[in-house]
This record gives C-alpha cells, sequence and structure tokens, in this order.
C-alpha cells in the first residue's frame, strides 16, 4: 500500500492466518503523513471504484459528476492534505464515459456500426452504404413508422407532411471528408396525442436532388409493399423553399423530373386542361419563408419610404389567402397598375381603392409578421438575371400569364400618363420591383398561395412550424442537449421517441391526462 506523493510514508502488511484467526503485522515508514499541497496526485480509476462512478456516469454527464464531486469535496482534506482522491480529471472522466457507451455499440467504427445494427434490427427497414467508399446515407422507416401512417390514414386525418433537414446533431463518420453531416425527417403532427412525430428519417453526408429521391422513393415503397391501396396516404408535402427538397419531391412521389414540370402541370389543372390526379401529391413552401423574402424584396426597393414599402407587403401578402388563379389575375392587374403608374392619375387611384376594398376583407400579412421585420438586416438583392433557374422560370406558363398582363397596363399606364404632367408623383412607382416579383414569385405560385391546397380541400396557410418543432424536441429533449453523436447511438435515440409514439396511438394514450377533481364540501349555516 502506498501514496503516489514521493515524500509520504508506505505502508507493508504482513498476515499470518493462526487457525480460524489472524495476525496482521503493520510497518511504515514514517510516522506522519506528509502530503505537499502543490503535488496532489490520485490513484488510477480501477476496480470497484471504476465501475461505481461508471454506472453514476450513465445517468449524468462527465461534466455534471465532476461538477458535483468538487462541490461536496473536503476543503480541510484538500487544502491540508493535498487529497484529491474523490476528484478526477474532465479527460479521465470522458473516456470513462466513452468506455460505457461503446458497451452499448455494434461497433467502434460509425460505418460498422450501422451496417451491423441494420442486420441486427431488420424492423428498422434501414438502408446503409455497402461500402466505406460510398457516400455516407442511412435511411430507415420502421415498422412502427408504417403502421402510425396505416392508422392516421384510416382515421382520415393524415392531410399533411413537413419535409426538412438540420445539421449538426450526428458526427460524421472516420472516413467522411465531409464536415456536416444533416439530419433529414418527414414529419407527421398527430392531433390525438398532440405531437409530431417523423414517418421516415434519413442521415446524410450529401444534400443534393439524388439523395432526397432516392429517400423519398424508398417511403413511397415501403408503404406500397405494405398496403397499395393507401398511396398516398397524405395528399400535401410542405417544405422550405429547398431546390433539393423540390426537385426530390416532384420526382419521387409524382413522376417528374423537376419541380418546374410540377408547376407546368399545375397550371395546366388551374386553366381546366388537364384534373388532378388522386396520386398527385400537392407540394407548398412554407409561407414563412415566403413573408421574410417579401418583406425584404419591398425594403430594397423602397429603402427611403417605410409606409409605402408596408403598404405593398401588405398588398402582397392578398395573395396568400386566395384560393382563385383568375382572382390572382385579377389582383396583379390591379397591383401592376398602381406599381408602374409613375403619376397618381385616376386609374391608379381606382386600383388603388379596389386594393383597399381586398385588404379590409384580407388581411393578407398579419401585423405580428410586419413587427417582426429588422431594420438591420441585410437587404442585397442580386441582379436578375444571375439567379439560378432563370431560364426556367422565364418559361413557365405562370410567368408568361402575368406577364402579358405587366405588358398590357404598362402601356395603357403610360398613355395615360403622358397628358397629366401636373398630377402629383406615385410614391409606389417602382418598374423595377415589379419586374422583380415578376422573376422571382410569379413562377412560384402554386407553392405559396391556396391555388391548389384548395383542390385537396385544406384551408389553412401551410408552414414548416411542425417539422421545425420536432427538430427542436430532438436537440433539447430526445438528445438532451448532446450534439455531434455518433450515428447509431444518436438512431437508437429517435427510434426509441418513435416507438414511444406509435404505443400512444395503439393504445389511444392522450397527452393530456385529467386528474379526478378534488371535492368541494359545502357547509351551510342556518339561522335559528
Amino acid at each position: 500500500m502506498y501514496c503516489k506523493h514521493d515524500s509520504c510514508k508506505r505502508f507493508k502488511l504482513y498476515i499470518l492466518p493462526i487457525g480460524e484467526e489472524a495476525v496482521v503485522e503493520v510497518y511504515s515508514t514514517s510516522i506522519n503523513f506528509n502530503h505537499k499541497p502543490d503535488a496532489r496526485y490520485t490513484t488510477q480509476i480501477r476496480g470497484v471504484e471504476r465501475k461505481i462512478i461508471a454506472e453514476k456516469i450513465k445517468a449524468k454527464s462527465a461534466f455534471k459528476y465532476r461538477q458535483e464531486c468538487v462541490l461536496s469535496v473536503s476543503p480541510i482534506k484538500l487544502m491540508e492534505c493535498g487529497n484529491l482522491q474523490t476528484i478526477k480529471s474532465p479527460s479521465m472522466l470522458r473516456k470513462l464515459n466513452s468506455e460505457q457507451q461503446l458497451k452499448g455499440d455494434f461497433n467502434r467504427n460509425d460505418h460498422f456500426d450501422v451496417v451491423l445494427m441494420a442486420k441486427e434490427h431488420p424492423w428498422l427497414n434501414m438502408k446503409v452504404p455497402e461500402s466505406i467508399q460510398e457516400p455516407f446515407i442511412v435511411t430507415w422507416a420502421s415498422q412502427q413508422q408504417l403502421a402510425i401512417v396505416q392508422n392516421l390514414f384510416k382515421q382520415g386525418v393524415l392531410t399533411t407532411i413537413h419535409v426538412d433537414s438540420t445539421g449538426s446533431v450526428v458526427r460524421p463518420p472516420q472516413n467522411s471528408t465531409k464536415l456536416t453531416i444533416y439530419y433529414y425527417a418527414c414529419v407527421v403532427r398527430i392531433g390525438e396525442i398532440e405531437t409530431v412525430c417523423p414517418i421516415t428519417d434519413m442521415v446524410s453526408a450529401t444534400h443534393d436532388r439524388e439523395t432526397v429521391t432516392e429517400w423519398l422513393k424508398c417511403l413511397k415503397d415501403l408503404i406500397i409493399a405494405k398496403d397499395p391501396s393507401i398511396w398516398p396516404p397524405f395528399k400535401n408535402v410542405v417544405t422550405d423553399f429547398s431546390w433539393a427538397f423540390m426537385h426530390g419531391i416532384s420526382k419521387a412521389w409524382n413522376g417528374k423530373e423537376t419541380i418546374f414540370e410540377y408547376l407546368d402541370m399545375c397550371h395546366r389543372i388551374l386553366t381546366g386542361r388537364e384534373t388532378l390526379s388522386y396520386s398527385t401529391v400537392v407540394i407548398t413552401s412554407c409561407t414563412n419563408h415566403y413573408v421574410k423574402n417579401i418583406l425584404n424584396h419591398v425594403k430594397h426597393y423602397y429603402p427611403d419610404d417605410e409606409k409605402t414599402a408596408f403598404y405593398i407587403a401588405r398588398c402582397v401578402g392578398l395573395v396568400f389567402e386566395m384560393n382563385n388563379y383568375e382572382e390572382i389575375k385579377h389582383w396583379f392587374k390591379l397591383l401592376s397598375t398602381m406599381i408602374l403608374s409613375d403619376k397618381s392619375t385616376e386609374m391608379c387611384k381606382a386600383a388603388s381603392m379596389e386594393m383597399k376594398s381586398y385588404l379590409r376583407t384580407n388581411n393578407g400579412l398579419f401585423e405580428y409578421e410586419i413587427e417582426k421585420f429588422d431594420d438591420d438586416q441585410n437587404y442585397s438583392c442580386g441582379k436578375i438575371a444571375d439567379t439560378l433557374y432563370y431560364a426556367e422560370r422565364k418559361k413557365s406558363a405562370f410567368y408568361h400569364d402575368f406577364k402579358q398582363i405587366f405588358d398590357s397596363v404598362k402601356k395603357i399606364v403610360s398613355i395615360s400618363s403622358q397628358n397629366h404632367n401636373h398630377l402629383d408623383v406615385n410614391s409606389m412607382y417602382s418598374e423595377e420591383y415589379l419586374l422583380h416579383f415578376l422573376i422571382e414569385n410569379v413562377p412560384y405560385i402554386p407553392l405559396w398561395t391556396k391555388v391548389m391546397t384548395t383542390l385537396v380541400h385544406l384551408e389553412e396557410r401551410q408552414s414548416n412550424a411542425s417539422v421545425e418543432s420536432w427538430f427542436n424536441l430532438v436537440k433539447n429533449h430526445i438528445l438532451a442537449g448532446k450534439r455531434r453523436m455518433k450515428c447509431g447511438r444518436f438512431i437508437e435515440n429517435i427510434t426509441q421517441y418513435e416507438a414511444q409514439c406509435f404505443r400512444q396511438v395503439e393504445l389511444q394514450i392522450p397527452r393530456r391526462i385529467c386528474a379526478i377533481k378534488k371535492k368541494l364540501i359545502v357547509t351551510r349555516t342556518t339561522c335559528i
């Protein structure tokens, strides 16, 4: 028995068994202990002590465990004797924590770990890369998730799903050259238990249309294999304005090569040349993103007149609530008359009056949405001709319809303004803004208005708040604040929650359970 302090006394124990008893002789190198305060050593964590600390670290983080040890240490032992035996270094505790986590893994290597997990748990329906050389892409849609889809479809409550991705929750595998691994989820809101739950997930080192397409095709194949009669179980999918998502959804679920082919189909439906097929999934862009874009654009083109900028934003916001294509074209004619008139002519005033009548019956953008507008944002907008997919937008049938209205109104208002030089200048005049709106927003009218969702009986404005809520739940509760987790451990945590959702749906367990109210004892007094 010895201490790591060189100047400290040491013991030797001699144990001599005598029958049922024993004699212990203790020898010491000196009389007193001699711990130097500046030489603080601790023995290695071994044996029973290592097991005890490991069990404690399971229930809390290494950081939290060390914090509790520091707060509970004896000041006398620490200051006078230099005794740090109860306090371990952060690196030692992290190493011990890592050892404990590895016990639950299938393999130390991230890639082999998910490969073995897929073989061990076939009910997860995992697809994993066959080789380390392939991009790290892991998808799953468990039997329990598919059962949730089937259950909600039979109840007639599954109408909309939400698709998005986030980063920083999964660490890159050892052989990956990518710095960021993305987590994707298709989320549904389950009203019965008041929560959100994914129906399929993906962890991927790439973010492109091919990856998204294969992932969504896999979900479609699994649902059809389980019950072909229910595809598609949902009528609407909401995503942010991501080309990878929009192209991927169009190809995987609607059989269109690009989002622009899907938009052309929408134009044919809205103009009566085609009917909406039962198998078509309506694609919607999150309106919150569009609100932000609209506010950014008007502030950029009306930098010195905030009142006019917000009025134009409110006028544009009317379209969010419109569900008739002809009505939207009439609205654009009014907006064009207001913005293309450089003078306050009678025609401009008449268009403004009619627009105000729209504003009285249709709120468009709510006041709180405009109040969120930040004056310190960067409103720089690139040149219109340099934007992505510019040629495809110019070919859009929606762009063609609205460009005709633009040219017609421009010709009329220019004639009307020639002989009215004495009139006041129109503060809303900005041909540049209307051209920007024409190329940036008009080709995507089916994505951010109600013209398509009305056809599948959805009246509310669509947003991706549900999937944002899911990511918040994942980061702050399911993972308990942990980041860059090993992929296999991440999947284990997520699938446990998904299994919980399945059990709640299956057993109809509500989120809020009403307790029995206390009985009120009423006393009456009578006067005699």
